[in-house]
């Protein structure tokens, strides 16, 4: 008898992997489907040096037309000429997409500002355009919540609005108390989520030091 589903999730990456938690943990029989596949980081990331790599990690010449990515990240990323976007006529669109369990989750460029009213309210400050439909009030709730699972860390340093990761922050130095995403961190390893290592930023994604060759 054929299983059924009370939801069905396309793409595990930040949106599909969210949507498909909260429908789970709120009882709901979910099906998620990933057209790529699970990287493993015991076996799949080899920790090379830049230095140690045949273009220093840029990427071969003559595959950068074809992918957004570097010799880190070959294997888990789209060829967007064999899969381009459907865009209006006389029109093109180009950008970086993985194929992977997980999706960009597994590499991004760890930037994490919130966005403010200044954005949201833009039009009601210098006239162009329209006012978005949501306030950062609005949002906020939903910036902690998931700053708090992902482990968001860092200083305001100029931003327009403050988040709750920077007052911990500042409150464990005064303290000289481990930082609270150090604790995170290793509950994380504990409990088989890995963490990002410092011999590249998290666009990096998975190494593969014989990346597939599409001209072949």
């Amino acid at each position: 008898m054929p299983t059924a589903h009370d939801a069905i999730v396309v793409g595990s990456g930040a949106c599909g992997g969210w949507a498909a938690m909260e429908l789970a943990q709120a009882g709901l029989r979910v099906l998620m489907l990933e057209a790529g596949a699970r990287v493993d980081p015991a076996t799949d990331f080899h920790h090379t040096f830049l230095y140690q790599m045949d273009y220093r990690g840029r990427g071969r010449p003559g595959l950068l037309r074809r992918y957004s990515g570097s010799e880190r990240n070959y294997r888990i990323m789209l060829d967007n000429l064999e899969n381009p976007y459907t865009t209006s006529p006389e029109t093109t669109y180009s950008w970086g997409r993985s194929r992977c369990l997980g999706g960009r989750t597994l590499h991004w460029a760890r930037a994490t500002d919130r966005m403010a009213d200044y954005e949201f309210k833009a039009a009601s400050r210098d006239g162009y355009g329209l006012d978005w439909a949501v306030s950062y009030a609005d949002l906020a709730p939903y910036y902690d919540r998931i700053e708090g699972f992902i482990g968001v860390s860092g200083e305001r340093l100029g931003l327009v609005i403050d988040a709750p990761a920077a007052g911990a922050i500042d409150a464990s130095a005064q303290r000289a108390a481990p930082l609270p995403l150090l604790r995170q961190l290793r509950e994380w390893m504990r409990s088989g989520r890995y963490v990002q290592s410092h011999r590249g930023h998290a666009a990096a994604g998975s190494e593969d030091r014989q990346p597939r060759d599409p001209h072949r």
